[in-house]
């Protein structure tokens, strides 16, 4: 964008809260040998303490301990917790869901669901996808998926349950309120593309407006498009709107910034504390 662009946008929501991996920055660190050789004794010993608790545990506790639940789920997270709030493990399964998120695109039948109070709810299918053509609307109860009930089951399950290969056939009993009887839909899963830049326009000459949902793969070419799009030469405002933005990858974020910023400028930083 040229300079003289830069200067005419007036963007009040450019600051990005994004989700960013947590790093300690601190002085420079001159160890000796013997300071390593003490260092690995401490880890040496924290190891055997950990491995005499779990042996503990695992002889006295009254049902036969799952080494996932307890150190994945349990030990692992909760040592991150001393750190800081922003350090999270995610086990493979976990990650892979992270990543299609991040990428935008993945097969299933398309739609954001919640869990709330034992239920899930469908927060909204994704324009054109399978479950809005079949009609599933926002606030939604699902109550079964291929017959499985998802009474207390947790979302990233039944989200897992919804998604599969393009073109396999998924049966969903919904609850919708106004309706005496749950409705079944019977839906086609297909590949889902989520654009992350929508409802570019003019909301008056001279003056653009341009949602970002949140920041994916590729949300800054999606953006330096829709303002392409527009006629750069014509905007002279922009009203740049990430309400219910949750956030996302970092350089996306700054790559956004970028179309505003001048060179140099400083986007993001972080520090750790000692």
């Amino acid at each position: 964008m040229a300079p003289k662009r830069r200067s005419l946008l007036f963007i009040p929501l450019i600051v990005l809260l994004c989700s960013l991996a947590g790093g300690v920055y601190g002085p420079k660190i001159r160890v000796a040998t013997a300071a390593s050789s003490d260092d690995q004794n401490d880890v040496d010993a924290s190891l055997k303490s950990f491995t005499k608790v779990y042996d503990a545990v695992e002889q006295n506790f009254a049902d036969k301990l799952n080494p996932d639940k307890s150190i994945y789920k349990g030990a692992i997270p909760g040592m991150l917790r001393t750190l800081d709030p922003h350090s999270n493990f995610f086990d493979p399964h976990d990650f892979e869901l992270l990543r299609e998120d991040q990428k935008g695109h993945y097969a299933g039948v398309g739609m954001t669901v919640q869990g709330r109070n034992g239920k899930t709810i469908v927060i909204a299918p994704f324009k054109g996808s399978p479950s809005y053509k079949a009609g599933i609307r926002p606030g939604d109860v699902i109550l079964k998926v291929n017959g499985e009930s998802t009474d207390n089951m947790d979302t990233p399950k039944v989200a897992d349950m919804l998604k599969g290969a393009r073109g396999t056939p998924v049966d969903i009993l919904i609850l919708r309120e106004g309706s005496a009887e749950p409705l079944a839909f019977h839906v086609i899963r297909d590949e889902i593309n989520r654009d992350s830049v929508h409802d570019a326009f003019f909301v008056k000459p001279g003056i653009a407006y341009v949602e970002i949902e949140q920041f994916i793969e590729n949300t800054g070419k999606e953006l330096q498009s829709s303002l392409d799009k527009l006629g750069q030469d014509k905007i002279k405002g922009l009203v740049l709107d990430l309400r219910s933005n949750p956030g996302g990858l970092l350089n996306e974020g700054i790559a956004v910034s970028d179309q505003f910023l001048n060179k140099g400028d400083v986007v993001v930083s972080h520090h750790g504390v000692h």
